[in-house]
This record gives structure tokens, sequence and C-alpha cells, in this order.
């Protein structure tokens, strides 16, 4: 009788620190998940070169902007992936604060963080146009924009 309580107890305390540990490895899993990571610069400038259309999210790790945007950027991105609408798209993170990161930053003129553009052929692609200009950058945390550019390479969604 007491060897099975004795049992039983171990088994609880055993399930419970599974349980625990079990959370905390999704936990860790999701924020890696869902928080930016400069992507490597042979990455970027293959995917910015390459014939597919690349999204390029500009960002400061220190930056509240980009915090606040970091789960709608993350979320949109594997959307996007998991149920086609993009037609297939590279999307890759620039660290502004890096060496290579600055080197970006003057060679596309970007002046705010968290600013999206999207690439194909080297060349920066229109996200759409404002008052009959073509616009080549998206800077700032308007979740919808955001989605329509994960979604359909475009500011307004269409």
């Amino acid at each position: 009788m007491e060897n099975e309580k004795s049992y039983r107890k171990r088994r609880i305390i055993t399930m419970i620190i599974m349980a625990i540990v079990i959370t905390l490895v999704a936990i860790f899993g999701a924020i890696k998940l869902l928080s930016y990571h400069a992507t490597d610069q042979r990455t970027v400038e293959n995917d910015i070169s390459g014939s597919t259309s690349t999204v390029v999210m500009f960002y400061r790790p220190t930056c509240t902007d980009c915090i606040k945007v970091e789960k709608t950027t993350k979320i949109a991105a594997l959307k996007s992936k998991f149920n086609g609408s993009s037609s297939g798209y590279h999307d890759v993170y620039i660290n502004t604060d890096t060496a290579y990161g600055k080197e970006k930053v003057q060679e596309n003129t970007v002046q705010w963080t968290p600013t999206y553009m999207v690439f194909r052929n080297g060349e920066a692609q229109s996200l759409g146009k404002q008052n009959g200009v073509d616009v080549y950058q998206y800077t700032g945390k308007n979740a919808k924009t955001i989605q329509n550019i994960y979604k359909t390479l475009t500011l307004d969604g269409k």
C-alpha cells in the first residue's frame, strides 16, 4: 500500500515536470520562430538578385516599432507561404545596426525602420502608386499594409 502511494506520487511529479519542460520548449520555440534573425549576407544577395520576388524587411533590434510589428510580420510571412497566396517568394531580414545592414540602408536610401521593400532580379519593385508615383518602400507599422505586402507583394492587396 505504501509502495503504491509512493509510486503514484513519483509518477505525478514526473508528469508535472514533463509538462513544464514541454511548455518551456514550446514557449522558447515560439519566441525563436516569431523573432527577427538577420538573414545571412549570402542568402540576402542571392535572394535579392534572383528571379523570385524577395520581401526585405529592414529592422533594428532596439526599434520599438520593429518590435511592435514583429509578430504581424512573421505571421504574415508564414501565412502567405502556407496558403500559396504569394505565388512563391523569399523573405529576408536585414539588421540595420550591422555593417552589412548599414551598407544596404545607404544603397536603398532607407531612412527609418521598419521598412519593407520587394526585390526581383536585383531591382526594387514598385509596391503600388501614391499620387501617380511608384512607391518602392513602405515604412510603418500598419498591420493590414504589412499583411498585404507579404500576401500580394503590394501595399493595397490588389
